[in-house]
């Protein structure tokens, strides 16, 4: 929240923090107030999908561009969908499924791993 970017709205640094702070956790931001205040409900909302989808990546893919290129994520018929590429599946824990029910929980959405 307090980083020098430049060029950005108060509104813009809120919702980037807001991201980062839901790609650690799924609690409000302290100062939710502020967030209150700076954010739409409608942004708000999309922060936190937004931390939840970063979340998800970082879970299934160990942080490794190459791996996460090999997963595919959908919303198809009203279900957000993982679909893991070749030589992934392996990489799909229970963790990974809580992670993508946490987005779909943002999203209001129900979730589901591809076979």
């Amino acid at each position: 929240l307090r980083a020098p970017f430049v060029g950005i709205t108060h509104a813009e640094r809120a919702f980037l923090a807001s991201v980062v702070h839901h790609r650690y956790t799924r609690t409000a931001p302290d100062g939710q107030p502020a967030f209150d205040r700076l954010l739409s409900e409608e942004q708000r909302r999309a922060s936190a999908a937004l931390g939840a989808a970063f979340r998800l990546a970082a879970d299934v893919s160990g942080r490794s561009e190459v791996i996460l290129e090999r997963f595919a994520l959908a919303i198809v018929d009203g279900v957000i969908t993982l679909a893991p590429g070749a030589a992934t599946t392996g990489l799909l824990t229970d963790q990974a499924a809580r992670r993508l029910d946490a987005l779909g929980a943002c999203l209001n959405l129900p979730s589901r791993i591809a076979a």
